[in-house]
């Protein structure tokens, strides 16, 4: 009941906002008009302001103008979206409206929360999550469950990438950035057509690198934090007819890096005597750790219209993928244990869809989907001679399988101009296999006992087979030309998995298979334009209700130090709201602003295990001293309170001939818990920050060059990014801070 009146609350308020909205919408005034932005989150081409789903798309001008060049750079310009920057070039903390996957690179059996779709192809794991932009035409970030449309695992949302498809003209680009900590980034973009209205081309390549701005002490290297990477696309189009249209793509990527994991801030033992300081931005492990992504794949895509006005798409695509990690587990300069851990990933998706003619009373989109995945990853852990005395290493081989097959249909009926209802279902049935091998490799019978590893191969284990129907209810009113309300109710789910880190029978037979989790969804929200859209001004409420939500923490009586432990939280509640606004105050200025509020709490949630051990914080919670505590009611990590981005974009032409562009961006972020802070510890919160983003450009009159100069982080803000009690072989706090202030100068050369 509550939930009800809360609900109808926000309608209530919303359905004055857009009489106010008809209202002032009448003040028409020519030339001061927001751009119209199209996007195809519905499987059509349709303006933004007319979907009724809570979206924020980022174009290529966006791109552009603030230097962007990943999702994460993008990820501060959506509200209640979430990309921290992770340990590991494999991992994507990724969280939407409060909820994250939170899936650490050894946990290789479990599915991301969020789906990224580049061209309308899945791209797996979240170890493709953050590829470099490259040549975008638009960024398209849905918030909530889209199970209906993108499939399985978009229980938080999807992110939707649609790149520049090849034309008619000749057209080339050179962009070149110089920065702080030896920063260098290139990229070349060419457009070839190649038979005049038949075949073109597009081409691009970049590369980018960056030195380390963080120091190891020990071994004397001020190049942690650094990276090496290059990106490569090429696309073509064939038309062979007006109402045929072929895509094909391919594209590779190269990541290497000197990885800053965390720094170690307190003594767990006398041999951290001298790997612990307060001074940021030091580490003080024995070996550098390393780690490095590498990806290939293409897509084909083929377009048929029929003079009845339906039309048939299909989206056949094939990923490889290969990441790796090299960790210094044991944080100190010994050689105490580290670990390497490697992915090997393929997939294969296809979908066909049929859509029917959109300009009459009903109208639909229906299709076919299959996914094919296989990883073979890779544990190996080392024993140093300083620990034990005796050194030696195991490894484990782990082979994953999934196999999926999805039917949906989503259909719009509309009941007169102003009211319209929509729908959609799709089923999906998935199958997930598992098996794995355990080798020591000159290890010590006694170090391979305490470490509780194996040899041989494991027991068989049953598949995991899942099921699911996701649906999509709801209705939308048009109060005006210019103002839509909307609501809707919508399910999601997460497929279940294995827990790939266990080690021993005991937890083989305990802690291996977590089961899928679902989400529930209700939201209302409003899309307006104001004086003659001079104002874009959206809105919407949210409450989702997770079950059986997936959750990732750590437990100090496995083995001597501890192993993360994957199981099913009971039920998480998430609630909020986002607002994003963009005005053309002035025919040369535009104000923007993009500000979301989440409050995710874990209705039930007992059994979390304590960080610190016995005997800290939270250890009472549930009246027993047993290292563990009852997080109901805790907030889920990652995401904060409040989060907000402002910015505001000025053209001043000049009397000379030119102009200068100036772009001032104000970025905030409220205090929240880290990744594994679902204890809610004082040692696992974040504090809140302001970052402020600054770039200033000038472009001469009628030429085909342009010339910036930026700044990130300009006030040079160094507060964590993580934060988290490290247990092996005693806990200890541990962080990692953002990274600091870095200028540089952008050119870019139109050909």
């Amino acid at each position: 009941m509550k939930h009800n009146k809360n609900i109808l609350g926000f309608v209530v308020v919303v359905g004055c906002f857009s009489s106010l909205l008809a209202v002032h919408s009448n003040a028409q005034q020519s030339g001061l008009q927001v751009e119209e932005v199209i996007v195809t989150a519905t499987k059509r081409a349709v303006s933004l302001q007319d979907v009724p789903i809570s979206i924020t798309a980022i174009t290529a001008s966006d791109i552009s103008e603030a230097g962007l060049q990943s999702i994460q750079d993008a990820a501060s310009m959506v509200p209640n979206f979430e990309f921290p920057t992770s340990r590991n070039p494999g991992e994507s903390d990724v969280a939407i409206r409060g909820i994250s996957a939170n899936i650490p690179f050894s946990s290789a059996g479990f599915d991301a929360g969020f789906g990224v779709y580049l061209d309308g192809v899945y791209q797996g794991q979240q170890d493709a999550a953050n590829a470099d932009l490259g040549e975008v035409e638009r960024i398209e970030v849905l918030r909530g469950p889209q199970g209906t449309l993108f499939g399985k695992n978009t229980i938080a949302g999807a992110i939707n990438i649609v790149t520049k498809k090849p034309g008619n003209e000749f057209e080339g680009k050179f962009e070149a950035d110089i920065g702080d900590y030896e920063y260098r980034r290139a990229r070349g973009l060419i457009n070839i057509p190649l038979i005049e209205d038949k075949l073109s081309s597009r081409f691009s390549v970049t590369t980018a690198s960056r030195g380390g701005y963080v120091t190891n002490v020990t071994t004397n290297d001020d190049d942690v934090g650094s990276y090496d990477q290059w990106g490569a696309r090429a696309n073509f189009a064939y038309t062979p007819s007006e109402k045929s249209r072929f895509y094909l793509s391919f594209d590779a990527s190269d990541y290497e890096g000197k990885t800053y994991v965390v720094e170690n801030l307190e003594n767990g033992g006398p041999e951290d005597e001298v790997s612990s300081d307060s001074q940021k931005y030091t580490t003080h492990t024995d070996m550098q750790d390393l780690g490095g992504t590498s990806g290939f794949g293409t897509s084909l895509t083929y377009e048929q219209d029929f003079a009845n006005g339906y039309s048939l798409t299909s989206i056949t695509g094939y990923r490889a993928n290969k990441s790796s990690i090299f960790w210094d587990v044991d944080l100190r300069p010994i050689d105490g244990y580290s670990s390497f851990l490697g992915k090997d990933q393929s997939q294969f998706t296809q979908e066909i869809r049929i859509a029917s003619p959109s300009d009459g009373q009903f109208d639909y989109v229906a299709g076919l989907y299959y996914y094919e995945y296989e990883n073979d990853f890779v544990t190996e852990g080392c024993v140093g001679v300083d620990w034990f005395g005796l050194p030696g290493c195991f490894r484990y081989d782990v082979d994953l399988k999934t196999t999926s097959y999805a039917a949906f249909v989503h259909a719009n009926y509309r009941i007169n101009d102003q009211l319209s209802l929509f729908g959609g279902l799709r089923y999906t049935d998935e199958s997930k296999s598992f098996s794995k091998l355990a080798n020591n490799i000159d290890t010590p019978g006694y170090v391979s006992s305490i470490l509780g590893a194996i040899e041989g191969q494991y027991p068989d284990l049953p598949d995991v087979e899942h099921d699911n129907v996701s649906t999509t209810l709801g209705i939308q009113f048009a109060t005006s030309d210019d103002a839509m309300l909307y609501a809707s109710f919508a399910t999601g789910f997460k497929s279940g998995g294995y827990n790939t880190a266990v080690t021993s029978p005991s937890q083989f037979e305990t802690n291996l298979i977590v089961n899928p989790e679902t989400a529930t969804s209700y939201e209302v929200g409003i899309k307006s334009n104001w004086m003659g859209n001079r104002l874009t001004a959206n809105a919407s409420f949210f409450l989702i209700d997770y079950e059986d939500l997936q959750v990732q923490v750590w437990d100090p009586t496995i083995g001597i130090g501890g192993a993360s432990v994957w199981g099913n939280a009971a039920k998480v509640e998430s609630k909020g709201l986002e607002l994003e606004t963009v005005l053309q105050a002035t025919e040369n200025l535009q104000l923007a602003a993009a500000i979301g509020y989440t409050d995710a709490i874990y209705d039930i949630f007992p059994g979390v295990a304590l960080p610190e051990g016995v005997g800290s914080f939270g250890d009472d919670n549930d009246g027993v001293l047993d290292a563990r505590t009852d997080a109901s009611g805790n907030r889920v990590p990652i995401a904060p309170k409040w989060n907000a981005n402002i910015t505001a974009s000025h053209q001043y032409p000049l009397q000379t001939g030119g102009s200068v562009v100036t772009r001032v961006e104000y970025i905030f972020k409220g205090e929240r818990f880290s990744d594994q802070g679902s204890a809610n510890s004082p040692g696992d919160e974040l504090p809140s920050y302001s970052l402020l983003n600054l770039r200033i450009g000038y472009k001469p009159e009628a030429a085909n060059w342009s010339l910036d100069l930026w700044a990130r982080n300009l006030t040079d803000t160094q507060k964590a990014e993580e934060s988290r009690y490290f247990n092996f072989v005693g806990a200890r706090q541990t962080k990692r801070y953002m990274t600091p202030r870095t200028l540089g100068v952008s050119f870019n050369y139109d050909f």
